[in-house]
């Protein structure tokens, strides 16, 4: 008589990580300084467009980005980054 032996533990697949999500803490920087996005994207010399998207949450912006609108606000990267974990 043979008998069968199985593995009882559960094997769980990770997911990487999704892309934070930082459009909001932008906008409420952009919004805190008083700009307008078509204002806030001339002043980067950016696309309204791509601004938009990444306020909107429906592209996620690249570290270069980001360093970029954060010196335009003139907040650390940090503070982007860490407001939208507080969002989460």
């Amino acid at each position: 008589m043979s008998e069968t032996v199985t593995d009882s533990r559960v094997h769980k697949r990770t997911r990487p990580a999704p892309p934070p999500q930082n459009g909001a803490a932008i906008r409420s920087f952009r919004s805190l300084q008083g700009y307008s996005q078509n204002q806030f994207a001339k002043h980067l010399g950016m696309d309204q467009a791509n601004l938009s998207r990444i306020e909107a949450e429906t592209q996620h912006a690249q570290m270069p980005t980001l360093v970029r609108i954060a010196r335009g606000l003139s907040v650390p990267v940090a503070a982007i980054l860490r407001d939208s974990e507080m969002a989460a």
